[in-house]
C-alpha cells in the first residue's frame, strides 16, 4: 500500500494502487473498508503534464536521438505514475 491509501472516512486500507492509478478527481471509487467513496483531489490532473510532455517529445519534435527521446518520456511517465499511486493524496466525496 502507498503512504496515501487510506480511507479519509475510516483511516483502514481503501482502494489497490491500481484502482487509485485510475481515479480521476471526477470519479469516485468506493472504500474496501467502510463502503464510503472516495476520491482524489482536483489538483490531480497535475499528473497529465508529463505524460502530454513525454507525448509532444516522442511524436512531435521533428528529429534528434530517438533512443534519448523515449527515455526522458519514459522517466516523465514514470513520474507521473508515481505522483498519482504514492503521492495524491484520498478525498472524502
Amino acid at each position: 500500500m502507498a503512504i496515501n491509501d487510506y480511507c479519509p472516512h475510516c483511516g483502514e486500507p481503501c482502494v489497490t494502487n491500481t484502482r487509485k492509478l485510475w481515479l480521476l478527481p471526477g470519479m469516485r471509487a468506493e472504500c474496501r473498508s467502510c463502503g464510503r467513496k472516495v476520491s482524489v483531489p482536483a489538483f490531480a490532473v497535475v499528473s497529465i503534464f508529463p505524460i502530454l510532455m513525454a507525448y509532444l517529445l516522442i511524436f512531435k519534435v521533428p528529429e534528434g536521438a530517438l533512443g534519448l527521446r523515449a527515455t526522458l518520456s519514459a522517466i516523465l511517465i514514470l513520474m507521473a505514475l508515481y505522483y498519482q499511486v504514492y503521492l495524491l493524496p484520498l478525498v472524502a466525496r
